[in-house]
């Protein structure tokens, strides 16, 4: 989990949509 955090205050919030959107698009799917 902590990785994840440094990983989106190093990439930016774009990495944080991406997931998001992975995750939205996987509850509609199911």
């Amino acid at each position: 989990m902590r990785e994840d955090r440094e990983a989106e205050l190093m990439y930016g919030p774009t990495l944080s949509i991406h997931i998001a959107d992975g995750s939205l698009f996987s509850a509609l799917g199911s």
